[in-house]
């Protein structure tokens, strides 16, 4: 009995013991993920402070922005202690502003649509015609009503309130602008597809009060958008050359060249057809896009900077596990980050070694 009543004890204390060290190393794992978590999120967020100071330094050497500044220049895989920081900047004023569009009624679509002279209509008529999608002025109209606070469709064809709650499933128009570009796809006559040609292009900013739509960076957009702004007035053979010229200093100096390139039209007539309201060489909006690679572990940080006067804000941030992704030969890999296509340089002008000390 004696002997039977120890073996009980022995087997007692040895799961008791086994219990406690299996929690222990439990709390251990979990502390260390933890940790892991912190870390990252922390060297995500040194790479978001070191981005405002850029875009502050930039503001103060020059009056305008373009793809040969400091802050357009891929950041090259920087390690950091245990892992690696790496990322990009991207300009959303070389990208057509949906937003743009909720200023439109009735009358001035239909004013817009028959002037000779460049609007943000025409633009994004333009640029679904490059992209070979539908170009029709109901899809423009449809964006508009979608976006403005009336209930009244602003051209035939369009959709309002009843045509979206006989949808299924029902619904209503948002009647304010796009927090994200991706909503587009929530109005009627947008598809997946449509999205998939669209997004590298377009953005979601937001129109200030009073000061009407934002314009385009015309040295950082892309040649489809540039093609989209210029369509009714320069060929294709001037915007190669237009974009040979960038970065272009102030407007005055984009007219300038444009009127002596293209030879048939002054550049009073050349301001007539396209309106300074329309574009700039100065950025206000940019998205920082990083990536931290720490113990195995992966995470992209995603945040829209708004940069006035002497200060950067942060408008709205997210954080993404990168899961490791099994893919097939010949296949992409869709979760490749937008700074992939971003223009590399050999020699950054920025300094490596501030950015490093900033992350440790």
């Amino acid at each position: 009995m004696a002997l039977l009543v120890t073996l009980i004890m022995i087997t007692v204390m040895l799961a008791v013991l086994t219990s406690i060290a299996y929690r222990q190393a439990l709390d251990f794992k979990r502390s260390s993920r933890a940790l892991l978590a912190d870390q990252i999120l922390l060297l995500a967020l040194s790479g978001e402070s070191w981005s405002k100071k850029i875009l502050l330094d930039d503001a103060a050497d020059n009056s305008s922005d373009s793809l040969e500044d400091d802050w357009a220049q891929l950041i090259p895989a920087l390690p950091v202690e245990g892992g690696q920081l790496s990322g990009c900047i991207l300009d959303l004023h070389g990208r057509f502003n949906l937003n743009n569009l909720a200023t439109y009624t009735a009358a001035t679509f239909k004013r817009d649509l028959a002037d000779e002279k460049t609007s943000n209509l025409e633009l994004y008529l333009n640029l679904l015609a490059l992209l070979e999608l539908d170009y029709g002025e109901e899809r423009a109209a449809r964006v508009i009503d979608w976006l403005d606070a009336d209930r009244q469709t602003v051209a035939p064809g369009s959709s309002e309130d009843d045509d979206y709650a006989a949808l299924r499933p029902p619904r209503l128009a948002a009647n304010q602008p796009f927090g994200q570009p991706s909503e587009l796809v929530m109005v009627a006559g947008y598809n997946a597809a449509d999205w998939a040609a669209l997004h590298p292009h377009v953005t979601a900013l937001p129109t200030a009060a009073g000061k009407g739509a934002t314009r385009l960076n015309i040295n950082t957009a892309s040649r489809p958008v540039l093609r989209a702004l210029f369509a009714n007035v320069i060929d294709e053979y001037a915007i190669d050359t237009l974009m040979e010229e960038r970065p272009f200093e102030s407007i005055g100096e984009f007219y300038a060249l444009a009127a002596d390139q293209l030879g048939y039209l002054t550049e009073a007539e050349l301001r007539q057809r396209l309106p300074s309201a329309l574009f700039g060489t100065r950025s206000e909006y940019f998205a920082l896009h990083a990536q931290v690679s720490l113990a195995g572990s992966e995470v992209a940080l995603s945040a829209r900077l708004h940069r006035t006067g002497n200060q950067v804000k942060t408008l709205s941030r997210s954080f993404a596990y990168i899961p490791r992704l099994e893919l097939l030969e010949g296949q992409a890999d869709p979760l490749l980050s937008p700074c992939q296509n971003h223009r590399p340089s050999d020699e950054p002008g920025f300094d490596l070694e501030s950015l490093q000390a900033t992350a440790n």
